[in-house]
């Protein structure tokens, strides 16, 4: 099926538009020197029984640098200085040229509070790389608050904003395809459709809408909420579309006929995240009363009693990598207490994500843990309302990275907020929805080394800190 967006051209078709910003398909070494102690490295040197006093030694050795440095072949002063720096793109809306912007992140190993690596060394499957911003992306017009990639393709994903568009984006080049207008109040969350060339969103205007990405056009309405829509979420192998509530409920529906199916009842707050999986329990909520709840879709009914280990409101959920070989199949909880995982079916908890030695928490007191995302590579993420974001590894809990996002300039220092997170379909891209009115881009450093970054090599073994502070234990449960 024809997949392109006519260029500026405006569909008006039950309250939804769509305004097409251009033609295009939718498919729809550094070595690391180590500090030697002075006494050590000049060791017999002018010391006693040395006839070479130490000051007449230190300066022969300052000659010889010299000599070995001037030794040096021109070409290779010249190819060091016409090096580029690495460079931070920024995409824009209009498709107006990339700006280059130099990253702090690329001089030397991060360090300080705003990019401590909390355990980068040895994960149980083996050194990982630190993450790093390389795009930054405007055009929206509110904050950012969700965000979904399609999978199939891996070539566009989409955002939307608090100013109640939903807008698409190339994956590649950051440049914007499409502005979907509709709702309106502020977009909250985004499904994609694997199969079909579908998107779905959910708004504070208590409704969720699916569009036809070949058109461009709002075709289908769902309502029934009594309050606004916070999360959605599709069936991988049924039509059907899950959406929660701040009425507290959890709504199936059909996603061809717009008609509920289903109306799942037992929190007693906001329901904040879903999911939607292929097996039991096909359905599974988190809600602001701090409990996560497991549903039977075919009975309609909760399955067994609510998982309440958490004592803040969930506010995201995350299924484990289907790419990972790990033992159990499960899901990981977020909230601002901290980062649980659980096994599935039964909803058994295995262990808690941990930053550092003992107590060690991931989220810093007085912030809330609003987004989570996980690869195919067994790297978790979670995204805090102070700007954090934390690097996981799957398997063990153990946190290898800590850097915070920066507000853009002439934002305030409040919104660093991170609000949405998600990988692309590789787990090479990293994509955060931010308070700023930004979408950024992450990915790994790919001239990190074991020696530049050396982490905490003794991880496994209970001690240490990463570089730039943090600590970090072997995994536990709580």
């Amino acid at each position: 099926m024809a997949t392109s967006f006519a260029l500026c051209v405006h569909f008006v078709v039950g309250g939804g538009t769509c305004a097409a910003l251009r033609t295009g398909a939718l498919p729809w070494k550094r070595e690391a020197k180590g500090r030697e102690d002075v006494r050590t490295r000049y060791s017999g040197m002018g010391g006693e029984g040395s006839p070479v006093p130490v000051k007449d030694t230190l300066k022969r050795r300052r000659e010889d640098e010299s000599e070995a440095h001037a030794e040096e072949r021109p070409e290779q002063r010249q190819e060091q200085r016409q090096q580029p720096p690495q460079q931070v793109r920024r995409g824009h809306e209009d498709g107006g040229r990339d700006d280059e912007v130099p990253s702090s992140s690329d001089v030397g190993p991060p360090a300080g509070p705003a990019a401590a690596l909390c355990a980068s060394a040895v994960m149980a499957g083996g050194w990982r790389r630190p993450w790093k911003l390389y795009r930054v992306i405007l055009g929206h017009e509110g904050w950012v608050r969700c965000v979904g990639v399609d999978l199939g393709s891996n070539e566009w994903f989409a955002t939307g904003g608090g100013e109640g568009a939903v807008r698409v984006w190339d994956l590649a080049s950051g440049r914007a395809k499409a502005v979907l207008r509709g709702h309106v109040s502020g977009v909250s969350c985004v499904g994609i459709d694997p199969r079909r060339p579908y998107l779905y969103s959910g708004s504070d205007d208590k409704t969720a809408k699916g569009w036809d990405l070949e058109t461009g056009r709002a075709v289908r309405s769902y309502e029934g909420h009594g309050k606004a829509v916070t999360c959605c979420a599709l069936h991988p192998a049924l039509d059907l579309l899950v959406t929660g509530s701040r009425d507290r409920c959890v709504k199936v529906w059909d996603a061809r006929s717009a008609r509920a199916v289903a109306t799942l009842v037992g929190h007693t707050s906001a329901v904040e995240s879903v999911l939607a999986a292929g097996v039991d329990p096909q359905v599974i909520s988190g809600g602001a009363d701090t409990t996560v709840r497991l549903w039977d879709l075919a009975a309609g009914r909760e399955m067994g009693d609510p998982l309440v280990r958490h004592r803040r409101g969930v506010r995201c959920l995350v299924k484990s990598p289907e790419g990972l070989d790990v033992e159990e199949h499960g899901m990981v909880s977020g909230a601002a207490d901290g980062i649980r995982f659980w096994g599935l079916p039964e909803g058994v908890h295995l262990r808690k994500a941990f930053c550092g030695r003992g107590a060690g928490e991931v989220v810093e007191p007085g912030t809330t843990l609003n987004a989570l995302a996980a690869s195919d590579e067994g790297v978790l993420v979670g995204g805090a309302s102070d700007g954090q974001l934390s690097f996981f590894d799957w398997a063990s809990g153990a946190c290898f990275q800590r850097l915070h996002s920066r507000p853009q300039p002439g934002s305030l220092e409040a919104e660093a907020c991170i609000l949405a997170a998600a990988f692309d379909a590789s787990g090479a891209r990293l994509i955060t929805c931010e308070a700023d009115k930004t979408v950024k881009m992450w990915k790994e450093d790919a001239r990190a080394t074991p020696e530049t970054h050396p982490g905490l090599a003794d991880w496994a073994d209970g001690g240490g800190a990463g570089t730039g502070g943090g600590e970090h234990g072997g995994a536990r449960g709580d």
